[in-house]
This record gives C-alpha cells, sequence and structure tokens, in this order.
C-alpha cells in the first residue's frame, strides 16, 4: 500500500512579491496624496490670503453683490411660489401628499436580504476601522490618516462597501505588515484599489492644473498674476451686476402685474 504525503505549498514567495508591489502602489499613492493635499490646505489658503489682502475692497464689493442676488433670487422664489399655490386646489395638495408619502413608506418597507447583508458589512467594517483611524484611538497624528478617517465617513455614509474593506486590510498592515489575516489576494485587492484611487487624484490633478487658479501659486510671477486676478474680478464684478439688475426688472414686472 502505497502511503502518499500532503502537498505541501510554499506561498511565501508569491506573498512576498505581492507586498512588495502592494508597498510600491501605496508609496506613490501616498506621495501623491501628500502633494494633493498641500494644496488644499496650504497653497489655496495662501491664495485667498493674498487676495483678500490686495483686492479687500474688490472682494468686499463681489461680496455685497452676491449677497443681494441671493436674498433677490429668495424674493423671486417666493413670488412664484404664490402664484403657483393660488393654481391648485387644497384637495389636490392634500391627495399629492398622501401619494408622496406612500411611495416613501414603500420604499422604506422593501428591503431584499442582499442588502441587510451589506448593511451589515458596511458597520463591521466601520467599526473596527474606527479602532485604528479614529482620531481618539490612532497612536500619531498624519496627515494622510486624518485624510483616510475622512474619506471612511465620506464611504459609510456613501455605503460603499469595497472601500471600506479596503480601508480596513490597511489598518490591519498598519499594525501587523506580517500578519497571516491578511491574504496574497487581500494584496492584490489592495493594490488594484490603490491603482484606481492613483489614477482618481491623477485626474483630480489635471482638473486642478486646467481649472484651478490656485494651481503652482507659490512658483508664479506674482505682479503677472494680479494683473490677471484683478482683470478676472473686474469681470465677474459686471457679471454679478447684470444679474442683479436682471432680477431686479424681473421682480419689479410681478410687482407691477400685480398691481
Amino acid at each position: 500500500m502505497t502511503c502518499r504525503l500532503p502537498l505541501i505549498i510554499d506561498d511565501q514567495p508569491a506573498r512576498a512579491a505581492a507586498y512588495r508591489e502592494f508597498l510600491l502602489t501605496q508609496e506613490k499613492f501616498i506621495h501623491d496624496l501628500q502633494e494633493l493635499l498641500h494644496h488644499e490646505k496650504q497653497v489655496r489658503p495662501a491664495y485667498t490670503m493674498w487676495v483678500n489682502t490686495l483686492f479687500a475692497e474688490k472682494v468686499q464689493k463681489i461680496q455685497v453683490l452676491k449677497d443681494e442676488i441671493a436674498e433677490n433670487q429668495t424674493t423671486l422664489e417666493q413670488i412664484k411660489e404664490r402664484m403657483w399655490q393660488k393654481q391648485i386646489s387644497r384637495k389636490k395638495a392634500y391627495l399629492k401628499a398622501l401619494n408622496d408619502l406612500a411611495v416613501k413608506k414603500n420604499g422604506e418597507q422593501n428591503f431584499p436580504a442582499q442588502d441587510v447583508l451589506k448593511e451589515k458589512n458596511i458597520k463591521f467594517y466601520y467599526r473596527k476601522i474606527a479602532q485604528s483611524l479614529h482620531p481618539d484611538s490612532r497612536a500619531c497624528e498624519s496627515e494622510v490618516f486624518s485624510e483616510l478617517w475622512l474619506q471612511t465617513q465620506q464611504a459609510y455614509r456613501q455605503k460603499d462597501l469595497s472601500f471600506l474593506k479596503f480601508i480596513w486590510i490597511l489598518c490591519l498592515l498598519q499594525e501587523n505588515p506580517t500578519s497571516r489575516a491578511v491574504a496574497i489576494s487581500d494584496f492584490r485587492f489592495l493594490t488594484e484599489s490603490l491603482n484606481v484611487k492613483l489614477l482618481m487624484q491623477k485626474n483630480l490633478r489635471r482638473i486642478w492644473q486646467d481649472n484651478d487658479p490656485t494651481w503652482n501659486f507659490e512658483k508664479k510671477d506674482k505682479k503677472t498674476l494680479q494683473q490677471k486676478v484683478f482683470a478676472e474680478m473686474q469681470t465677474y464684478e459686471l457679471e454679478l451686476s447684470q444679474i442683479l439688475k436682471d432680477l431686479h426688472q424681473e421682480i419689479n414686472s410681478h410687482i407691477s402685474q400685480g398691481a
């Protein structure tokens, strides 16, 4: 009788390769994220302070125009709403309210079993992540960790189960990089997720480069930029003045018709 020995597969080389690939991708992701955070939390505020210092009077005038526009838009909406209310009977309004309530109740009562399971998993991952990333729990303060915690909260509100799982595995690795609880498939999942995030960040960077006037503010020639900003603010002020003028004309037309 032939005795067969169990086949033992050493997964350490594959595991080490998957881990190295993840670390390289993570390094790119963190470097890219730190640059975007620097722009968002330091460069933009510096630009805003620079504009407010140089063009304080112009900024104040634009803000007054925006406040007046918002006030007049609210007035116009109220006028139109009252006009609309006169065209619908109380009975129709009541029936419409009942119908809207019934639709809402039906939507709240229909919870497929799959959605219930997803909700449980979302809560499970969120609680686990909070133990590592919550400001009261984490051992060291880090801008990247703070950003990941904010993204975790956003993912929880949006019920993004895949992203919560991604963050949870990151937390496991942070606590113990050699943990066998993280499988080779988990490393690959992390690497793929990070590559998706990297692509999103690159797209965001491209959008900011093309459309955000604060991009590379620190490196721009301030004299040339000052002239450009002043011209743009002048144009913006004229546009707001025209919008306000049009609102005044529309409100006055309703008042004259009502009389």
